[in-house]
């Protein structure tokens, strides 16, 4: 299918993670800044990714289009975990088959970014669905857990840290 067509190009957007240097990188920031808000993020912020994503102004983003989005989103949030748990090996090893999950299932964002069912993704649906589909954090359980697990061990009866 489609998916599997645009998954082919992921490795280019996995790999390195760094900027293309073909200048598109302020509005790149600009994508990633409201990641950051994530559900905090206003309309307008919302706005900003569509625009970005809807490279050819057709007022409905195809499955590539989402795709990509789908990557900058896990790439960024990754980067953001792996600062939030400092790198912890068992999380961040959650957290990479997570997204590897998640790389091999963009039929579903697709179809949570379109609740119609009519095969497009409207601005009308996307502004509604990308407060759950795109600006949450798909790692947000691991980094509970993670937090939770760091709390116990500092009150744990062992405090042998000395």
């Amino acid at each position: 299918g489609q998916a599997g067509w645009a998954s082919r190009r992921i490795s280019k957007f996995m790999g390195c993670g760094k900027p293309s240097s073909e200048g598109g990188t302020r509005e790149e920031d600009l994508v990633k800044a409201v990641f950051n808000k994530g559900t905090q993020a206003d309309i307008e912020d919302v706005r900003k990714i569509w625009d970005y994503f809807d490279k050819n102004n057709s007022g409905n983003l195809s499955m590539d289009e989402v795709v990509a989005m789908q990557m900058m989103r896990l790439e960024f949030f990754r980067a953001d975990a792996k600062r939030k748990c400092a790198n912890h090996k068992k999380t961040m090893e959650k957290i990479g088959i997570e997204c590897e999950r998640m790389t091999n299932d963009f039929e579903s964002v697709y179809r949570s970014l379109d609740p119609s069912g009519d095969g497009q993704v409207l601005w009308e649906e996307f502004s509604i669905m990308a407060y759950h589909v795109v600006l949450s954090n798909p790692f947000e359980g691991m980094l509970k857990d993670y937090r939770r697990e760091r709390v116990m061990q500092r009150r744990g009866p062992q405090s042998s840290s000395e």
